[in-house]
């Protein structure tokens, strides 16, 4: 659940092979010594502290590969209906941690949710163990219960969660929203999903795994063919 540096020492022969693991706290591994492992740690601690992956030579003229790996994104989704099934396969496939929360202790069956990470049974207000509601975390309100969709959203309101998704018409959203002041929405998504005219849960879920990978990437969503930068960026 935390970012790390993993080195490599870029080297011909695989008998000289060294590697690094380095989280926040130092190193977790090393098969570097001495003043070269002094090195390789500075430099990918430097890495670590800005996020970026990339190419780095160590004073003894040696070349290293520093790559930074972050924990994958959580998603919680609050209603274990049906239509929850295909948004947690697709999103689990695509490298989302997801959660799934429900009230009701038979719709958190694990063969109706294999790919989740995890199943909760709880309502709002309740505490979610094991899942930290955190800027890297992702929720999706959907549980079709006026009353329950209000409670998760005010406690997801309350938490820093990056994106809070609304399933359902714009009614039901306006509802929600009645009492939340205009500058407080910026995170707030609803109707979730990206217009890209789906119907049916399978396509619905294209719709809002795709817009949770926009959000998470930083990317205003639009055609490649229109994008005058590179596709792929850093």
């Amino acid at each position: 659940d935390r970012p790390f540096a993993l080195v490599s020492l870029l080297a011909g022969d695989p008998s000289a092979a060294r590697f690094m693991a380095l989280t926040e706290d130092g190193v977790a591994a090393s098969g570097f010594q001495g003043a070269q492992g002094q090195q390789a740690e500075s430099m990918a601690a430097s890495a670590l502290a800005k996020m970026e992956s990339g190419l780095a030579v160590l004073p003894d003229g040696q070349t290293v590969f520093i790559e930074v790996l972050k924990p994958p994104a959580r998603l919680v989704i609050c209603g274990a209906g049906d239509d929850a099934r295909p948004i947690v396969e697709a999103a689990s496939t695509v490298g989302f941690r997801v959660t799934v929360v429900d009230h009701r202790s038979a719709y958190l069956a694990k063969d109706r949710f294999p790919s989740a990470h995890s199943l909760v049974q709880a309502r709002p207000g309740d505490a979610l163990p094991g899942v930290p509601m955190e800027a890297n975390t992702f929720v999706v309100i959907k549980t079709h219960g006026l009353t329950l969709d209000q409670g998760w959203f005010r406690q997801c309101m309350e938490t820093r969660v990056r994106y809070i998704g609304l399933m359902g018409p714009r009614t039901r959203r306006a509802e929600i929203l009645k009492d939340i002041p205009a500058g407080d929405l910026e995170r707030v998504y609803g109707p979730v999903g990206l217009d890209i005219g789906a119907e049916g849960s399978e396509q619905i879920a294209i719709s809002i795994v795709s817009e949770l990978l926009a959000v998470n990437n930083r990317r205003a969503p639009g055609h490649l063919r229109d994008r005058q930068k590179p596709i792929h960026e850093g």
